[in-house]
């Protein structure tokens, strides 16, 4: 009877992974990818390809049990997904000055992606090839490399003062950014996601910018989106900020949040709604609102804003541009806010539309 590779996993999930099997009574055997390349990318799980469907479900299983995620200890962590590109240092810059404040550490990773194998999706029926081999040898001493010469950069700065002295550790996945990106938060419970994005005018398909549209519409975790083209280097630095509200009672638990984040001192809060339909209850519900955050946000000044302008995002530069606007706080009410207040295509494009950092917050 033929074998199969069901999966390439780390030595410890290959072993766990033949524990599930046998428990199945499935027969498995494990297999260094070292031993044909010369390097190592993980550990080959084998089995009769007559076992295939039964094994498909015990890797379904395995996958959702939480008995086999990390053991290791969570930390107050800030996660940087980063690309190497001068938009995914911008927002090495703000990550860093937050994990200052904040008292947090610094998790920068990177996801490359192997043609040949991704984790637990690709099964594989022939004889890996010599070239091949040598494709994933250079993918992965290059993203290796990549990581390095930036932690290199990281540690210079730091060293000539340019960068806050904090503590930060990096980490290298294979697979596909977004998935990778999820993954991780929920396996670590970042604090926060801070993810560099191409500016207005540049190309969606760009990896980290694109990814960031991603994160937002399926992480839990807050968000924030930085422009590469952004001013804004410090949280400590927002003087207006543009809070996006629904109406909903949510929306005052996400601004309580985000007001941690940044701070109430000398700042001015723009509440903006954008009115599909024109009624006068919104205006209503923007005073009622307003009094909210004068009660118990004194400290801090607010002005309200209704929005009827079809053309919402050039709308919504004029009103940037007019107020000076450093930050664009949103709710997301369960992933949700941005697509009733536009639609799944005109959220992605605000991503690239504006130069204005965002802070996406998942209630």
């Amino acid at each position: 009877m033929s074998q199969i590779t069901l999966a390439i996993q780390t030595r410890e999930m290959a072993e766990k992974l033949q524990r599930f099997l046998a428990e199945a009574q499935i027969d498995s055997s494990l297999h260094e990818v070292s031993e044909n390349l010369g390097f190592g990318i993980g550990v080959r799980v084998r089995i009769d390809e007559k076992d295939l469907t039964r094994a498909l479900a015990v890797v379904n299983n395995f996958m959702i049990d939480k008995d086999f995620q990390s053991s290791e200890q969570l930390v107050d962590e800030i996660l940087v997904p980063v690309d190497f590109s001068d938009y995914s240092l911008k927002a090495c810059v703000l990550a860093f000055d937050m994990a200052k404040e904040m008292g947090s550490r610094v998790l920068l990773m990177h996801s490359y992606f192997v043609p040949s194998y991704n984790n637990m999706s690709f099964f594989e029926h022939r004889v890996i090839q010599k070239n091949e081999a040598e494709t994933i040898k250079r993918i992965v001493s290059r993203a290796k490399a990549d990581m390095l010469n930036l932690k290199n950069l990281i540690d210079r700065k730091m060293r000539e003062g340019k960068f806050p002295n904090v503590v930060y550790n990096t980490i290298l996945c294979e697979g596909v950014a977004e998935d990778e990106i999820v993954k991780l938060c929920e396996k670590r419970n970042p604090r926060i996601v801070v993810m560099g994005t191409r500016g207005k005018d540049r190309k969606e398909q760009d990896l980290i910018g694109s990814v960031t549209a991603e994160i937002l519409d399926r992480a839990r975790i807050p968000v924030v989106a930085i422009p590469e083209d952004a001013q804004l280097n410090s949280l400590t630095e927002v003087k207006n900020v543009l809070f996006m509200t629904n109406f909903g009672e949510r929306d005052l638990f996400a601004f309580k949040k985000i007001m941690e984040m940044i701070g109430t001192q000398k700042i001015k809060v723009y509440l903006l709604h954008y009115e599909r339909k024109q009624t006068d209850w919104n205006e209503v519900k923007l005073s009622g609102i307003s009094a909210y955050f004068e009660k118990n946000y004194p400290s801090i000044k607010t002005e309200c804003l209704l929005l009827k302008d079809k053309d919402f995002l050039t709308a919504l530069d004029s009103v940037i541009e007019e107020k000076q606007i450093d930050l664009i706080a949103i709710n997301s009410y369960k992933r949700n806010l941005l697509m009733r207040l536009f639609n799944p295509s005109i959220a992605r494009k605000m991503i690239f539309h504006s130069h204005t950092s965002m802070l996406i917050f998942n209630s």
